[in-house]
């Protein structure tokens, strides 16, 4: 009879326990610990007490000493298994259902010990289920176009499925649930977990090579995109760059193969375009001001009536904090139909120019997560062309939509118009503190320079002073120095002018 030693404590509805090994390759003690719920450890072990040479043991209960058989490769365990099986009633039976339930959910930790048996490392180890949910994510990023359900089918036809749910019955439960999980999935969602994936081969990278691509972008920055006073790229941080324009890259393909269309928008009917071209901005920063460039600006982000870009026209549109703009001009108005309901209609309409992805390139960035202080990767939503574009070559234009009535907006943002065109939303950034922007903001619309759309409406209609109190620390800072610190962190402020 084999005994296996461990040490394990309860703590409230979980059983954590511990094991040790010697590695030898390592030289040193490894220990597993795994934190169980205590329904589990309850079922994993018989309720009897027996005594074996005068010693007090609880053994191991048959549906789990079947689990553990079934789950062997030797042919000694295939027989065990056999055996046991043959005397498992209904009730074993759904005992080793639940087991197997409570089992995917189990928290490893790998412990590595140092001579004095201090722990030096306790790293997670993944679950059955997170192994599951992390592999069909990969399969459905991987693949540009095919849905949740598809990658699924592909999933129960392969070898490997079979061989692993003939010693995991589990797993079609597990991946039953991420079916359940995943069908909402967009191809939003495949840019996310590629950015995650991504994002992930930044470890490969050693800190200081972060630092000096990092100090690099920050400079370009400070510089608005300029080029002029670059720092030095070591070769490793090169790579980095490298890396970047392969997710960008990859983030297109996504595009292309999903045939999804990019957005241009603007006041100019297409009658009126010269030359029935999209021409090139010139001399002008990207997103997070690491570029200038000579290019057409395009955006991906969702045109369904609540992008504020929708109601913009060749002003300037300031965000203030995150829930709040200020449009340069005073192209809004407001009407009333004939059931009395009031709507926001632009005075001079704007255009949405659908574009085909294929000449354009996304702006991606590298930049420090604030919550886990580790450096990722993002997508700015915004892309660029260095050719202009043709409204009537159909591989480059495929339809344009002509915009009025933006009561949309309303719903989800405070939209408020300098209708004297004083840069009232530009000099409220460039103020101190929330209270001295709030109180700005607000004597201006008292004095009739600013018109709160919302107000005027009777829509989503909130007191200013309060709508974005929390908020307004995303576009004012107390000092130069501050925001400075954000941009080096952020490497991008959302609420830049448009």
């Amino acid at each position: 009879m084999g005994i296996g030693i461990f040490t394990y404590r309860e703590k409230g509805e979980e059983v954590v326990t511990h094991s040790y090994a010697f590695e030898e390759k390592e030289g040193r003690i490894v220990g597993t610990e795994e934190v169980i719920s205590k329904e589990l450890f309850d079922l994993m072990y018989d309720d009897r007490i027996i005594d074996y040479k005068g010693m007090k043991l609880k053994t191991q209960s048959k549906e789990y000493i079947y689990l553990t058989k079934s789950r062997g490769y030797r042919e000694k365990d295939k027989i065990d298994a056999s055996v046991i099986e043959s005397i498992l009633d209904g009730k074993s039976k759904e005992r080793i259902a639940r087991i197997r339930e409570l089992e995917a959910q189990t928290r490893t930790y790998r412990i590595l010990y140092g001579k004095d048996g201090k722990v030096e490392s306790r790293t997670k180890l993944p679950t059955l289920e997170e192994k599951i949910n992390a592999y069909l994510d990969s399969l459905f990023m991987k693949d540009t176009t095919k849905t949740s359900e598809q990658i699924i089918s592909d999933v129960f036809q392969s070898d490997e499925y079979h061989r692993i749910v003939d010693s995991h019955l589990e797993v079609d439960s597990l991946i039953e649930s991420w079916k359940e999980r995943a069908k909402n999935y967009t191809y939003n969602d495949k840019v996310k977990l590629l950015t995650q994936s991504y994002s992930e081969r930044l470890k490969d990278f050693s800190k200081e090579s972060i630092d000096n691509a990092l100090a690099f972008l920050h400079r370009r920055q400070i510089n608005h995109g300029k080029s002029g006073n670059d720092i030095e790229l070591s070769d490793e941080a090169k790579e980095i760059f490298k890396l970047i324009q392969e997710y960008a890259q990859s983030i297109k393909k996504i595009f292309v193969d999903n045939n999804i269309n990019l957005t241009y928008i603007t006041n100019i009917a297409p009658e009126k375009l010269e030359g029935g071209e999209i021409r090139k901005s010139l001399d002008r920063a990207n997103n997070y001001e690491t570029e200038r460039v000579d290019g057409v600006f395009a955006s991906s982000s969702n045109v369904d009536g609540n992008n504020p870009y929708i109601a913009r026209n060749n002003s300037w549109m300031i965000r203030l904090g995150r829930s709040t703009y200020v449009y340069g001009s005073d192209n809004i108005t407001v009407t009333q139909d004939s059931e009395g309901k009031k709507h926001a209609v632009l005075k001079q309409p704007n255009y949405i120019y659908h574009l085909n992805p294929e000449s354009f390139t996304p702006v991606c960035n590298l930049t420090i997560n604030p919550h886990t202080h580790q450096p990722v990767f993002e997508f700015s939503e915004e892309w660029i062309s260095d050719t202009a574009i043709d409204i009537y070559n159909p591989n480059q234009m495929r339809g344009v939509d002509e915009i009025k009535d933006v009561t949309s907006l309303l719903e989800n943002y405070t939209i408020l118009c300098d209708i004297r065109r004083q840069g009232i939303g530009i000099k409220a950034r460039q103020l101190k503190s929330k209270e001295e922007t709030l109180q700005y903001v607000a004597e201006k619309i008292k004095d009739g320079s600013v018109i709160n759309i919302n107000q005027e409406t009777g829509i989503n209609d909130r007191d200013l002073s309060g709508i974005d109190r929390q908020n307004l620390k995303d576009t004012c800072f107390t000092s130069k120095k501050e925001k400075i610190n954000i941009l080096y962190f952020l490497l991008i402020l959302m609420t830049n002018i448009a």
